[in-house]
């Protein structure tokens, strides 16, 4: 079986940034029992080279957006800054975007295989919208969905790997 362009991004998209909310939930709620800053957990990195937790998650919607109006053909969503100074803001920029991404229809993906697309981040180079989305577009998601968890994880915050595939529930 096949798998089209639209099952394996759309729905990806859409679960890792339902669970990157949760797991931002989680560290918000450790950072006011430990009594921090909102920046001090905005700002927290792995390494002094690397994006901040806010950058993080900013990358990784916008990572799904970008993806998601290059394979669609979609214009990109009005709206978004990418300068939340807030978790609240950030967690209305992610649940706008799982909104935006429920809005795509496969048919939106068809017959556009043969096309070749350049990115924002890479626009030197052409890529096949297969490539792009298996070569590219996923991965990256995917660096900054977990390194985006990896901070929270070295801050101290109990995530473990249920928590990264969506798998814990939650206790109430």
């Amino acid at each position: 079986m096949n798998l089209s362009l639209y099952e394996i991004t759309i729905p990806v998209f859409i679960h890792h940034l339902q669970i990157l909310k949760k797991v931002l939930e989680k560290g918000e709620r450790y950072g006011k029992k430990k009594r921090w800053s909102q920046k001090k957990l905005l700002e927290a990195q792995l390494a002094p080279d690397m994006f901040s937790l806010r950058k993080q998650i900013q990358y990784s919607y916008f990572m799904a957006l970008e993806a998601t109006t290059i394979l669609s053909g979609r214009e990109m969503p009005k709206g978004f800054a990418y300068n939340e100074e807030t978790i609240e803001n950030l967690k209305k920029s992610l649940a706008q975007t799982v909104l935006f991404l429920k809005k795509i229809r496969p048919n939106e993906f068809e017959g556009r295989e043969k096309k070749k697309v350049k990115t924002f981040l890479h626009s030197k180079k052409q890529f096949g919208i297969r490539e792009y989305a298996l070569e590219l577009a996923l991965p990256d998601f995917f660096f900054h969905v977990t390194t985006a968890y990896g901070i929270l994880r070295h801050l101290g915050v109990s995530l473990q790997k249920d928590d990264y595939l969506g798998l814990k529930e939650e206790k109430r």
